[in-house]
């Protein structure tokens, strides 16, 4: 990955990602199982650009205090990230990396298994008050984060953890079911991503092989009326998805937010139509590419960030 946009040295590309951004990305892609390949341009001078520098002496920082949670792990054990954060693991520690600190102070980390005990990774001393239930740990946590970036707390272990399932998702006190990127399960496909933080988004989907998935509680049956949050440039647009709640479903074709790159930062609602949920309980909402139209087989046929469905 790049430092800002460019391979090699460009004296006029001055978009540099920030030190948040490059922090976690290392964090999730480790989280992942991966490795971070940050590629870093010497001027014609030889010399590191000073944003370089910056950023690299910041990483370092972070590093010096959280390397433990890096160095020597691995992927952790959820297949579905977390709203507020990442996980890494190695024998006897579950790290949790909290981009996210909670306001009230309290956390909940779905794993199941023998805990010892529970720490700030920067206040090792320290132990924090938590509890165990059907949901996992409950923490409580000091009002400040340690870190604005990512602050990480160990989970010391007597042994392996489990991951909880993924909860149905609920709709919220206003009726309306969201369903965000981070929440999806691909089926049977493997070309995408799902990245950013504040706001994560569904990047590089193009097969029309498999599908996604959400698991949805549905309180009412009814009609909804089902809306995408979406970008997608000029040539990549006009493909059709579909999405459907067992054999209910809708279709619609995906027009452009703007054209060349600018289209995949540009995001706008669009209705799709109305779909009906006949039966209360957990229910597989699904989507899927009917056709990919242009290069959306090549780049994608969209970001997405979440769909909504809205009783009518």
């Amino acid at each position: 990955m790049t430092i800002n946009d460019s391979w090699g040295y460009n004296s006029d590309d001055h978009n540099w990602k920030t030190s948040e951004t490059l922090i976690r990305n290392l964090v999730d892609i480790v989280s992942k199982g991966g490795n971070y390949l940050l590629n870093v341009a010497p001027d014609a001078q030889g010399e590191i650009p000073a944003p370089c520098v910056e950023r690299l002496n910041t990483i370092g920082k972070w590093m010096s205090v959280n390397g433990e949670a890096i160095y020597g792990t691995t992927a952790g054990p959820f297949k579905q990230q977390l709203h507020w954060g990442r996980f890494t693991q190695k024998p006897g520690k579950l790290y949790a990396h909290v981009f996210f600190w909670p306001k009230d102070g309290r956390l909940t980390i779905p794993v199941t298994g023998k805990i010892k005990a529970v720490k700030l990774l920067a206040q090792p001393g320290q132990s924090l008050s938590y509890s165990q239930s059907a949901e996992g740990i409950q923490l409580k946590l000091p009002a400040n984060a340690p870190d604005p970036v990512a602050s990480v707390i160990v989970v010391e272990t007597d042994g392996p953890v489990t991951a909880l399932p993924p909860r149905a998702i609920e709709p919220g006190n206003d009726g309306k079911l969201i369903l965000p990127a981070l929440s999806i399960e691909p089926v049977g496909m493997i070309d995408l991503a799902v990245d950013g933080y504040a706001t994560p988004a569904l990047r590089f989907w193009k097969s029309t092989e498999g599908h996604l998935e959400w698991t949805a509680d549905i309180k009412r049956t009814g009609n909804y009326e089902a809306t995408v949050m979406y970008s997608v440039r000029s040539d990549c647009a006009g493909s059709e998805i579909e999405l459907s709640c067992g054999d209910q479903a809708v279709r619609v074709k995906i027009p452009a937010t703007a054209g060349s790159e600018k289209g995949w930062d540009d995001y706008q609602l669009l209705k799709m139509g109305t779909i009906n949920l006949s039966q209360t309980g957990p229910a597989a909402i699904k989507m899927r590419i009917i056709k990919a139209a242009g290069k959306g087989g090549r780049y994608g046929v969209m970001n997405l960030r979440y769909v909504e469905l809205k009783q009518l």
